[in-house]
């Protein structure tokens, strides 16, 4: 009876450690083939590919939880884990925001300007500022002052590295959705 039960075991968590492997290939595909922006050809083919693919993978835990059964405290840990990290290297199929984040906090920390006054596009020389993308630059900061400030001190806590910065405010948004 014990064997019976430990095999039945054994196969319920099968789904787990299949889905665990299968998102850990997609992220390591999926953080080597991330196109540039403007990039074209495979590496833009893949970097569009991965994103699905995780999202299929969220899918199928969902699914997992959802057959009927009592889900396991190893089941929810991996169905979290799975999908927190999808959150973290998908940027929501190419979302532009955490560009105008960064923006906003390096007109504070490097040009010591408001973003809520000053446009990135109207500072002197950030043209050539590491930071610098042409999307949102003729945006002002839409947000209040809390986030300009947690803006000013993930830029300052990246320094010159604006892709730093960007993963910092991937990870800010992982944790404020978890």
């Amino acid at each position: 009876m014990e064997a019976t039960q430990k095999k039945a075991e054994s196969a319920s968590q099968r789904p787990w450690w299949l889905a665990g492997i299968a998102f850990a290939f997609c992220c390591f595909v999926f953080a080597a083939a991330w196109p540039e922006r403007g990039e074209r050809g495979l590496r833009r083919g893949l970097g569009m590919a991965f994103p699905l693919a995780l999202l299929g993978i969220q899918y199928a835990c969902w699914r997992l939880l959802a057959r009927g059964e009592r889900p396991t405290r190893q089941s929810i840990w991996a169905c979290f884990l799975i999908m927190a990290g999808s959150a973290l290297v998908i940027p929501a199929f190419h979302s532009s925001d955490t560009y105008a984040y960064a923006q906003a906090g390096r007109l504070q920390t490097t040009y010591d300007a408001s973003p809520y006054v000053h446009l990135p596009s109207e500072v002197d020389g950030f043209e050539r500022d590491p930071y610098h993308t042409t999307t949102w630059e003729g945006t002002p900061c839409v947000y209040g002052p809390a986030f300009a400030l947690v803006a000013r001190g993930t830029v300052a806590l990246a320094g010159d590295d604006a892709q730093r910065a960007r993963w910092l405010f991937r990870l800010l948004s992982l944790i404020h959705i978890s």
